[in-house]
């Protein structure tokens, strides 16, 4: 469970990862509008979870981004086009190496939406 997972300075720090930091630079400053034009952000506690995640997976986020290849998990996904929920959601889950829970998963999906509806859609 994540809220067991203790600190170690050996792990390595994916905040550092060129990558990565273009990914939460883009998660922080998009805000998603809803349909009562609120805006779809992370809290405080969820940015600190995704980190959490971040640094106790051990891959990279170029390791998933070969994913999309032809023999990969995400084949059946273009990582140049939009991608539904349950791509974003196996996306994460092979990232962060662990299953995530349903609501979590859900609130990123749709941070990253231009538009929000009552169901997860595309992003």
């Amino acid at each position: 469970m994540l809220s067991e997972v203790r600190h170690s300075s050996s792990r390595p720090n994916k905040l550092s990862d060129p990558a990565f930091i273009t990914l939460i630079t883009a998660e922080a400053s998009l805000s998603s509008v809803t349909s009562e034009s609120e805006f779809v952000t992370l809290t405080s506690e969820e940015f600190e979870r995704l980190q959490t995640y971040i640094e106790y997976s051990s891959k990279k986020l170029s390791d998933v981004l070969r994913e999309f290849d032809e023999d990969g998990i995400l084949s059946n996904y273009n990582k140049e086009e939009t991608i539904d929920y349950t791509g974003f959601k196996l996306f994460m889950e092979t990232y962060f190496e662990t299953e995530l829970p349903e609501d979590f998963c859900i609130h990123l999906f749709r941070s990253f939406q231009k538009n929000v509806s009552t169901k997860p859609g595309k992003c």
